[in-house]
């Protein structure tokens, strides 16, 4: 009788803990769910499958993660004073230059529909010099912020990355940009523009 009763109460445990881990990976779910969707009745090369694996590999890695800490030397009111996100471009001055270009393009397509004010640059760079060339040759208006590092595995790689970033200073929806599946990139700058921007 007793074994019974213990046997009862470890099956109302796991069920409960499975209910809660359910429910706390909701999320995630409908994220696998909707990059299952893009890939239906669609032929992709192995080289595009990596790629996508990657993408949902750090998405899923890198939600609510909080950069305050290192950010904590600017004072972003200015920025979040009339929204509750940014489309944040992160990259190191050494990173390939030609994928630094690919991103900054993009954003400046994506910035005729949402704004110049709601997208931001943080950049690794050796001077504040290589902030006035970006500035000069891509001429731009986001605010660029020098930040040396932020805690995502990803940083330690020579990949730019984007993600939003909302005013508690958290990211979400990671995404690696690469010029050579451009196509994924539009269909991810309409989704953060639909998202957070409309």
């Amino acid at each position: 009788m007793k074994n019974n009763i213990i046997i009862i109460i470890s099956i109302i445990i796991l069920l409960t803990t499975n209910f809660f881990i359910l429910r706390k990976n909701r999320h995630y779910v409908k994220l696998l769910n909707h990059k299952d969707s893009l890939i239906i009745n669609q032929e992709f090369t192995q080289q595009q499958l990596n790629y996508i694996e990657d993408n949902l590999f750090y998405t899923i890695k890198c939600q609510n993660i909080n950069i305050k800490n290192h950010i904590k030397h600017y004072n972003f009111d200015t920025i979040f004073n009339k929204q509750q996100h940014v489309v944040a471009y992160r990259y190191h001055d050494t990173d390939c230059e030609a994928c630094i270009h690919f991103g900054i393009i993009k954003l400046k397509k994506l910035s005729e529909n949402i704004g110049n004010n709601k997208i931001i640059l943080l950049v690794k760079a050796s001077s504040k010099r290589i902030i006035e060339l970006t500035h000069n040759v891509y001429n731009i208006d986001f605010p660029i912020y020098i930040v040396d590092s932020l805690p995502i595995h990803l940083d330690q790689f020579n990949i730019p990355y984007l993600f939003i970033l909302d005013k508690n200073m958290q990211i979400n929806n990671l995404f690696i940009p690469d010029k050579t599946i451009s196509k994924f990139t539009d269909k991810y700058m309409n989704e953060i523009q639909y998202k957070y921007f409309e």
